[in-house]
């Protein structure tokens, strides 16, 4: 019985090397081979007191096994405890760590290695005092399969944080983008001058906005900051080729009017030349005044500041084609010149403009929202 209990505890012994060892399989394995041996035996076989015999030698190993169990129970405690300490060193050097706030992977490595390198501390004492038993190095192994857990923990949150912050600016960005898009939305043209004041705006009022959004990962947001003033680029050309079909559109309305006004303008100067009194120089003042008029009235018509220009230049050119038509140099029998000219011209375009013998004052031909052209002009409501 001695040789197979010898046998049970050099069997254990030889199992327990091993620190992560099952140490109920182990005693099973153990049992079996000293009872194999004890019952091989041919001495007292079948008889009552080899029987009893097998049940003391029973109750001895499992005395033993609870012997082994109780040291694996108290090294386990003792590996707990161990764990737990470096685990509250390292989680207190890594407090700095906000579950809301994302850190470079750089910075969070290096936090990680001080904290690591804190919580080493109660491995350092337990080598200290058990040199290199394999407790010490089983301490060891669990002590790093726990802090790459806890590190990877860290790292896989960080990442969360990350992509939270980075599907927060995605939709701050859109969002933004949309705003700008629909402070830039107008039914009507705009000037572009007008155009270019708004557009600045509403740019530095969806960058500044987005600013406010400014957090790590900083790449991930200058990223976006970039795509933002992509989007609002991409808007404002949409929005300059609309406004430019709108101004297209109503440059093409007024065609009919530069027609009209060609005929008004003709009909003045013939009025004012067959009076008696007409002369070169109140052809050429009342050809000031029809102008200063007219032109009066565009400013007055057209609410946008470059199609207005446009207008003006193109009426000024009109006006003073047909002016220097009229300024021919009188032959020497006295024919010719503007009144002689435009005596002529008259019959040709009476019919054409429907004239009226009215006899009108010289302040009412200078009435120029009278004029059938501007009139037309009002008709049009462009801008409104």
């Amino acid at each position: 019985m001695a040789k197979c209990s010898q046998m049970y505890q050099n069997l254990m012994k030889e199992a327990m090397q091993d620190e992560s060892v099952d140490v109920a399989a182990a005693h099973d394995e153990s049992i079996l081979v000293a009872l194999t041996v004890f019952n091989d035996s041919s001495v007292g076989k079948d008889t009552n007191y080899k029987a009893d015999k097998e049940k003391r030698l029973i109750q001895k190993l499992m005395q033993r096994f609870h012997v082994f169990q109780k040291r694996v129970e108290d090294k386990q405690k003792d590996l707990q405890e161990i764990l737990e300490e470096v685990k509250k060193v390292y989680l207190h050097h890594m407090r700095k760590v906000k579950v809301d706030e994302y850190l470079v992977e750089s910075e969070l490595q290096s936090m990680h290695n001080e904290a690591k390198s804190a919580a080493m501390a109660p491995i350092t004492n337990i080598i200290a005092l058990r040199g290199k038993e394999p407790f010490v190095q089983l301490c060891k192994q669990k002590v790093k399969e726990l802090l790459e857990e806890e590190f990877k923990c860290l790292l896989d949150k960080n990442n969360c944080t990350k992509l939270e912050a980075e599907n927060q600016l995605i939709a701050a960005r859109k969002s933004l983008a949309a705003d700008y898009y629909e402070a830039m939305i107008h039914d009507e043209y705009v000037d572009d001058q007008d155009l270019h004041k708004i557009h600045g705006e509403a740019k530095e009022k969806a960058l500044k906005n987005f600013y406010s959004f400014k957090t790590e990962p900083l790449e991930v947001f200058e990223k976006n900051m970039k795509e933002l003033e992509e989007d609002i680029k991409r808007y404002f050309e949409i929005i300059m080729r609309k406004n430019t079909n709108r101004g297209e559109f109503m440059r093409q309305k007024l065609n009919p009017f530069y027609d009209k006004l060609t005929v008004d303008y003709l009909d003045k100067m013939y009025e004012v030349a067959r009076k008696r009194y007409s002369n070169n120089i109140a052809i050429q003042e009342i050809h000031k005044c029809f102008k200063a008029a007219l032109l009066q009235e565009i400013e007055t018509v057209l609410p946008f500041n470059n199609m207005q220009q446009e207008t003006i230049k193109i009426c000024s050119d009109i006006l003073e084609e047909n002016f220097e038509q009229l300024e021919i140099t009188p032959n020497k029998d006295g024919s010719g010149g503007i009144s002689g000219y435009v005596m002529k011209l008259g019959a040709a375009i009476g019919s054409f403009i429907g004239l009226t013998n009215l006899q009108k004052t010289f302040e009412e031909n200078m009435n120029a929202s009278c004029l059938p052209s501007i009139i037309f002009l009002r008709g049009l409501k462009i801008g409104k």
